[in-house]
């Protein structure tokens, strides 16, 4: 019985650990975005946050986060190597994605803590509402060559209009099922991790069928060749 509690004590320790570990951390300078860009995908979720992930993640699965990820700090108000870690790898996450994220591992009772790229697409996920899935991707890239009504409606997800951007849409609507699959899933499963921008501008703005006004062009343009020759 003394071995099984002198096993425990380091590792409860350890939990309650994670609840002073804020109030003392110091913070580094946020990180600057690369390049001069603004871009939210490259903004770092502060040293604060990134201890708040920590601890709710040490109160949601206890020793098992606590075990096998340790401390949020070094003991000296910094950030450990694997809490560096996570914060660079939550880059462009925002807190209400966080959120989002943690209510997904409670409600749905995942068992063991996510690894960080697990916990990045649930974020990212929630956080972009409902994702079709690669056969429902493609089945609307396939069929979304006509070029009548606004993108929002002809792509119904921004996900599937930024995988459109990436591929060769003419190769896509040739290819054969399985060989549309494998050109969708990589580019699908990279956006997943990096996540993706909403709708543009434009996007909600009715556009007319290109093929039927070039077929109006062309009638209209024999009509007048008709009337010329009749006059000569």
């Amino acid at each position: 019985m003394s071995q099984n509690t002198e096993t425990m004590k380091p590792m409860l320790a350890l939990v309650e650990s994670f609840h002073s570990s804020n109030k003392q951390l110091k913070q580094r300078p946020e990180s600057k975005p690369e390049n001069g860009s603004n871009t939210l995908l490259l903004a770092e979720l502060s040293d604060k946050v990134i201890c708040h992930i920590w601890q709710r993640m040490a109160t949601i699965y206890g020793y098992k986060w606590a075990s096998h990820m340790g401390m949020a700090d070094d003991g000296d108000g910094y950030l450990t190597d694997a809490s560096k870690t996570w914060q660079k790898g939550l880059a462009g996450i925002t807190v209400a994605q966080i959120k989002c994220g943690f209510d997904v591992l409670i409600f749905k009772k995942h068992e063991w803590p996510p690894s960080l790229p697990e916990f990045r697409s649930i974020c990212i996920a929630q956080g972009f509402g409902s994702i079709p899935t690669v056969d429902e991707v493609m089945a609307i890239l396939v069929r979304v060559s006509s070029k009548q009504g606004s993108l929002a409606e002809r792509y119904e997800n921004p996900l599937i209009f930024a995988i459109s951007q990436k591929i060769d849409m003419h190769g896509l609507r040739t290819a054969k099922t399985v060989d549309a699959k494998r050109m969708i899933k990589p580019v699908y499963d990279k956006l997943l991790e990096t996540g993706w921008q909403e709708w543009p501008e434009h996007a909600f703005i009715e556009q007319r069928a290109i093929s039927s006004s070039k077929e109006r062009n062309k009638s209209a343009g024999l009509a007048a060749l008709r009337l010329i020759k009749g006059s000569l």
